[in-house]
């Protein structure tokens, strides 16, 4: 069957592309180390924009990413996983408010920053992190190197989230 001009092909998909940047700064030289990695997004995370889009019968915050979760397993990612596998604490997680997110509509990227500060997550080693949905759902997952965290370190997780066709 023909398309019809200006209709949507079959081989024209939109499709979510994620990058991830981990930036460990030592507090006291200053010095910063940077690993750039492709990330993954979920299947939820995938689904996460039909049920914004629709909004019947949803919160619309249910679908808004609200945190950082680190975590301690290597485990490589999956569009398949429900969770960071091996998360830390509650109080080592990053909660995510407004001046976290930014659109930048000219990109067509999400971009998102949190930094786990120097009193955070303090000798463990980490090597995942995910995004989480308010609801609870993961967004997205990837493992980075190891770093066991020290109270001479900040990181920062800088997550940018572009829509292409």
């Amino acid at each position: 069957m023909k398309n019809l001009p200006g209709s949507i092909r079959n081989d024209e998909k939109v499709r979510l592309r994620g990058d991830l940047t981990v930036t460990a700064e030592n507090v006291l030289t200053g010095r910063l180390t940077r690993y750039h990695i492709r990330n993954t997004i979920t299947y939820d995370g995938l689904n996460s924009a039909l049920y914004l889009w629709a909004q019947d019968g949803v919160t619309a915050a249910d679908y808004r990413i609200v945190s950082l979760v680190p975590g301690k397993n290597s485990t490589p990612p999956t569009r398949g996983d429900l969770s960071v596998v091996d998360p830390v604490g509650a109080g080592d997680r990053i909660a995510l408010t407004s001046a976290n997110r930014s659109v930048s509509a000219s990109t067509s990227e999400l971009v998102i920053n949190g930094t786990l500060s120097t009193a955070q997550a303090n000798g463990l080693t980490l090597c995942e992190i995910g995004l989480v949905l308010g609801n609870g759902s993961l967004f997205a997952r990837q493992v980075h190197p190891n770093f066991t965290k020290t109270n001479a370190f900040t990181l920062t997780y800088t997550w940018r989230i572009a829509t292409t066709a």
